[in-house]
């Protein structure tokens, strides 16, 4: 399979380019700035090309997914800016190809943790975190108009912050990678790729997925 990876420098990122590569995938990665930010272990692999651009300009993400069969992303979210996962989202889908699927690692919705908490802690809750739930709520706002069946944003664990009416949440029991109750985000790469290769039997497309260690 060929996959296109956004977010390579980031630790979910490096994992899945490094995962693929053992599998004998082949793996186009954005990478900003020049090849010397590439990761050294990773950087002249044969299995891995690059594209040296911005994941805010569209012709960059167009070449970086070009021919691939899946497109995964994980990115230094900054809500409300061009580095935004909703801004990459927005970006990204126009551009697929109706044969593409697309894996993001996100914050959309909220799980169980929120709904339970006292409506003190809830407003805290949406002071604190007013940003980046702004930023969550458009994202999934987009992909109810967008209606694409050939997403699936993975996370860590049920979330707090955040409201989730999109689509059924599918928890996967991970707990392999867990430290103090929480899923590491590395193990996510794993499970985007078993997810991609056709070896989750549990996850259908179209959903949020929560692997929960807890």
């Amino acid at each position: 399979m060929k996959f296109a990876i956004f977010g390579v420098n980031q630790a979910v990122g490096h994992k899945a380019a490094q995962i693929a590569i053992e599998r004998n995938h082949q793996v186009t990665a954005l990478i900003t700035g020049s090849l010397s930010h590439a990761p050294f272990d990773i950087s002249s692999n044969t299995n891995i090309s690059w594209v040296v651009g911005d994941v805010t300009h569209a012709e960059d993400i167009q070449k970086t997914i070009k021919h691939c069969d899946g497109v995964f992303a994980s990115l230094y979210d900054e809500p409300n800016t061009e580095y935004s996962n909703l801004s990459f989202v927005k970006k990204v889908i126009p551009l697929m190809t109706k044969n593409q699927k697309l894996v993001i690692v996100g914050h959309v919705g909220v799980g169980r943790s929120y709904a339970i908490q006292k409506a003190a802690a809830k407003i805290i809750i949406r002071v604190v975190l007013k940003e980046p739930m702004a930023d969550e709520s458009g994202m999934e706002e987009f992909l109810k108009q967008y209606l694409p069946n050939d997403f699936i944003v993975l996370r860590a664990q049920l979330l707090q912050n955040g409201m989730m009416d999109l689509v059924n949440v599918k928890i996967l029991d991970d707990a392999s990678g867990s430290i103090f109750g929480r899923t590491k985000k590395e193990d996510l790469a794993g499970v985007a790729m078993q997810i991609f290769e056709g070896k989750r039997r549990d996850v259908v497309w179209g959903n949020i997925v929560c692997v929960d260690s807890g």
